[in-house]
């Protein structure tokens, strides 16, 4: 089936609540300042429904197609509007911005890039109030999550000179994400320094940062820079969510790396949590410990 049929609203703050993947496929929307327009290829004969919401009104409407084809004829389509729709009356307008960050916070990372660049497109006046750099930063965690690690980088990189503290740190931090999913490790160490020294224990980047940093040493089998990283913090780090951690990777650094089994043993006895990822073999190393090395007598 080779026809493209198209459904346009009169406000741009429409977006696909629900849409049945096995009659439809959504081929592009086109967003302009006071439209949209939602471009379908159907898959195949038979009736199905799309649910619209307007983010500004916060209301649904429904869209009942009967999508039909015979031989000798293009398909045709059939739509009428569900009878129980929900939609508020008001002349309002709302900002690109707002209906990117609301898409944004549910998770709809496309959606939200394309109407985070119409906004900078057609509200400058908005994006100078919203600030640059904060853009930047949302578009970066959008391409991040969508796995186009390149170009998450390029908008970190611009994210990272904010004046906004918040948003530099996450930046940065962010900019460490992505530099190892791309194993550009060195990078992603030089961020996770700055926050380090940047950051207060108090700070939860602070421990998400160790953890990074202790995670990229523990993969490349450092085990010096490990003990000299972790060991001096470990007080402040056995508070933190990631304590079974930082004592496996000091626990395994004394162990393969030192050779030093009874220092080893002393961080392996702190972790209780069966379900930790490496918990079957901290007990293996607990008993090859106290087997060999330990005189209990």
């Amino acid at each position: 089936m080779n026809s493209i049929f198209s459904i346009q609203f009169d406000s741009n703050s429409w977006i696909i609540q629900s849409i049945d993947k096995d009659y439809l496929t959504l081929v592009s929307k086109d967003i302009a300042y006071d439209t949209v327009s939602f471009h379908f290829k159907p898959k195949k004969i038979g009736k199905t429904s799309i649910e619209f919401y307007d983010l500004y009104k916060k209301g649904s409407i429904i869209y009942n197609i009967n999508i039909s084809e015979n031989v000798q004829i293009n398909p045709s389509f059939t739509f009428s509007f569900a009878e129980n729709t929900n939609i508020s009356n008001t002349s309002n307008t709302t900002s690109y911005f707002d209906i990117a960050f609301f898409l944004f916070s549910n998770g709809m990372y496309q959606d939200a890039i394309n109407y985070f660049i119409k906004g900078k497109e057609n509200e400058p006046l908005n994006f100078q109030k919203i600030g640059a750099s904060k853009i930047a930063y949302y578009l970066g965690v959008c391409y991040f999550n969508l796995k186009q690690y390149n170009v998450a980088s390029s908008y970190f990189a611009q994210a990272k000179n904010s004046s906004i503290f918040d948003i530099q740190v996450y930046s940065y931090y962010y900019m460490a994400k992505t530099q190892i999913m791309l194993k550009n490790y060195d990078l992603a160490l030089d961020n996770l320094f700055f926050l380090i020294y940047k950051l207060n224990p108090d700070n939860s980047l602070y421990d998400n940062s160790y953890f990074l940093i202790s995670s990229i040493y523990y993969e490349k089998k450092d085990y010096e820079h490990i003990i000299l990283l972790i060991y001096p913090k470990i007080d402040i780090l056995d508070r933190s969510v990631f304590k079974d951690y930082f004592n496996y990777y000091l626990a395994i650094s004394y162990y393969d790396g030192r050779k030093d089994f009874l220092t080893a043993y002393s961080f392996l006895k702190k972790i209780s949590n069966s379900s930790f990822e490496y918990y079957d073999k901290v007990q293996e190393m607990i008993k090859n410990i106290e087997a060999n090395f330990i005189d209990f007598h």
